[in-house]
């Protein structure tokens, strides 16, 4: 059995701001690389074994790169190194892949727009927003001075900013959220979520749960349940910040809520008592729920915690 490796070379010395319309023939599930400084890309999945690329380059670009190896496409536009220059026109650009493809993004000072991607997108920009939508797989979106908006996500999906919000809608499978300086919302059907932020809010809305973790400092988190799945597991830690958890009046859980070094405990879901510390500013809750197999596990350190029901 020969095995053959292709190596394609496309280098292209053009006038600054020129329009670039170039198309590729690529794999089915190609692993395409992009990077870009400055300005706007759209990402669009279509059925053609093509990688398409239509637009109009940055106005102080040296060229472009387009490169193939082995299964996997790179696009680079070339900038200059150093410099003064005025304030960038930036690059436009309109991209579309392979539906299974696997999309790497890199980029400064980008706004990236990305959908219908099926086999995994990983983009990272700083000082840019990202929106997705309808992606599948391995679900990277990271931003630096951004904000991400995401909707019918499916797979392991991971939002990461700092200095930025993040919106999730319709999301399915695993879910993670890491966040500095920003809020997060989200409305969806992951079974599984973990989320960690500094210094903003959390707005949370899950239909079926089988397992959460969340911890915030200096930050507020509202939490509401449809449905606890068998022997689900939440957690969630706070310091410095306040959380309510609205749950299901039906659920089979032990709940168990533990507030510190001042922190208040509130219990609108049933009628069992806060417990006070004998000694020290701390409280305690606990309640035993039809047959206990799941566990939920609230704990503040300066913070106000706050039981609902549905």
């Amino acid at each position: 059995m020969k095995l053959y490796l292709v190596f394609a070379l496309f280098p292209c010395c053009i006038l600054a701001g020129e329009q670039i319309d170039r198309t590729v023939d690529v794999s089915s599930s190609e692993q395409i690389k992009i990077e870009n400084q400055d300005g706007n890309i759209e990402i669009k999945a279509w059925d053609k074994r093509a990688f398409s690329i239509k637009g109009e380059l940055d106005d102080r670009a040296l060229g472009y790169e387009l490169e193939q190896k082995s299964g996997q496409t790179h696009f680079r536009v070339n900038m200059p190194k150093s410099g003064k220059y005025s304030k960038p026109h930036g690059s436009n650009l309109v991209m579309y892949v392979p539906l299974q493809s696997l999309i790497r993004f890199n980029g400064v000072n980008v706004n990236v727009v990305i959908s219908e991607v099926q086999g995994g997108s990983r983009i990272e920009t700083i000082n840019g927003n990202i929106k997705a939508n309808d992606l599948a797989g391995d679900i990277r979106l990271e931003t630096v001075n951004g904000n991400i908006d995401g909707q019918k996500l499916n797979g392991d999906i991971r939002y990461r900013t700092v200095n930025g919000n993040i919106d999730d809608v319709n999301s399915q499978g695993e879910l993670r959220f890491d966040s500095v300086n920003g809020e997060i919302k989200t409305q969806s059907q992951a079974r599984s979520l973990k989320a960690e932020n500094v210094n903003g809010e959390m707005d949370l809305a899950l239909q079926q749960v089988e397992r959460v973790s969340i911890n915030t400092v200096n930050g507020d988190i509202v939490l509401e349940v449809h449905e606890l799945m068998p022997r689900a597991r939440i957690a969630i830690e706070t310091v410095s910040g306040s959380a309510s958890l609205t749950l299901p009046s039906d659920i089979s859980a032990k709940i168990d809520v533990d507030a510190h070094a001042g922190g208040r405990i509130k219990n609108a879901f049933n009628e069992v008592a806060v417990k006070k510390a004998k000694y020290g500013p701390s409280s305690s809750l606990t309640i035993e729920q039809a047959g206990s197999d799941g566990k939920i596990e609230l704990d503040t350190i300066s913070g106000h915690l706050t039981l609902k029901k549905r």
